[in-house]
This record gives C-alpha cells, sequence and structure tokens, in this order.
C-alpha cells in the first residue's frame, strides 16, 4: 500500500465585490457545497447565459466575456 492521502479543505468567504469583475459575488449552498456566483445585465432580459469554468480556475476568468455579453443584453 502506498502512503495515505490526506486531503484538507477549508472555505475562505470571497470578498463581497470581485476585484476583477466589480460585480457582488453570491452564495449558492448545494449539497453542503458553497458555490460562489456572479450575475450581470439586465435581469429582466429574455436571454440568460450561464457560464462555467473548469478545475483549477475561477469565475473571475470569464470577467471579459460577462461584461460583453451583458452589454449585448
Amino acid at each position: 500500500a502506498g502512503p495515505p492521502f490526506m486531503s484538507v479543505s477549508a472555505y475562505v468567504r470571497p470578498p463581497p465585490t470581485s476585484p476583477a469583475t466589480n460585480l457582488p459575488n453570491r452564495i449558492y449552498e448545494w449539497k453542503s457545497q458553497q458555490v460562489r456566483y456572479q450575475m450581470a445585465g439586465d435581469p429582466s432580459s429574455p436571454h440568460t447565459a450561464v457560464l462555467v469554468h473548469g478545475l483549477f480556475v475561477n469565475s473571475d476568468h470569464w470577467r471579459r466575456t460577462l461584461e460583453g455579453l451583458a452589454e449585448a443584453g
């Protein structure tokens, strides 16, 4: 048998506003997990887009795309 696997995780609450997007950080709790998300654009718009990032990155990678989509409506 190999060495024991050790996993350590700690939740660090994000700042109220993302420094990358200047959008409020919101938290959604799902199955005891805290998921950070941001919203941009007119909430009454008939168009919705959901941007999902992969592992080892965060939603701030979408900052330029998010801004363009919000402006386009």
